[in-house]
């Protein structure tokens, strides 16, 4: 393993860098013109080979092979465009590495509105907002999860009360549980 792909770990994000020459063109062996389209875009190590080569995956298609000098660390990295732009250029944003909201948000409408009325509803049938108080509300919102997956597991289809979704249910819950844990870590 090369000293270069120490620095890195399976799971690394890296922002990949083409190797260019003095006149702009790739001079480095194992290059393709089909990685080109990864210039400037977070990947993740998926796996370091014994050559010490980094497997990266962009998430859209199998892995592509780098040398590490061919990547950076994303939390070693300014923050950059992903474009490769100057900061100052006209269209430049500096938004490599960031977190994608709308991936999440604008990639699952539906469940996310089917969600938001479970939450509506035990807004109304409780209080709003007091989900957030429950004692052991970790385990307790494991075990309402839990139990909504059974439900569904065995051919029903629909809660009886509330005539959502299952699913919407545990997903609601699955986020009440997160929420709760990822506080904790903060607190």
């Amino acid at each position: 393993m090369s000293k270069d792909s120490v620095k890195f770990k399976v799971d690394d994000r890296v922002l990949v860098k083409r190797p260019l020459s003095e006149k702009g063109r790739t001079i480095y062996p194992g290059w393709t013109l089909e990685m080109d389209k990864y210039d400037g875009k977070v990947g993740v190590v998926n796996h370091i080979r014994s050559d010490g080569l980094l497997d990266i995956s962009f998430g859209d298609r199998l892995d592509y092979t780098y040398l590490p000098a061919w990547v950076d660390k994303v939390d070693e990295v300014k923050e950059v465009d992903p474009y490769l732009k100057d900061q100052h250029e006209p269209g430049a944003k500096l938004d490599a590495g960031k977190n994608r909201l709308g991936l999440v948000l604008l990639g699952f409408p539906r469940a996310l509105q089917a969600v938001s009325e479970v939450g509506t509803y035990g807004a109304k049938k409780y209080t709003e907002g007091g989900w957030e108080k429950v004692p052991n509300g970790q385990q307790r919102y494991t075990d309402a999860l839990l139990r909504h997956l059974l439900k569904e597991a065995t051919g029903e289809e629909l809660d009886p009360e509330t005539e959502f979704l299952h699913a919407a249910h545990t997903a609601w819950n699955a986020l009440a549980r997160l929420e709760l844990i990822l506080r904790g870590k903060i607190n």
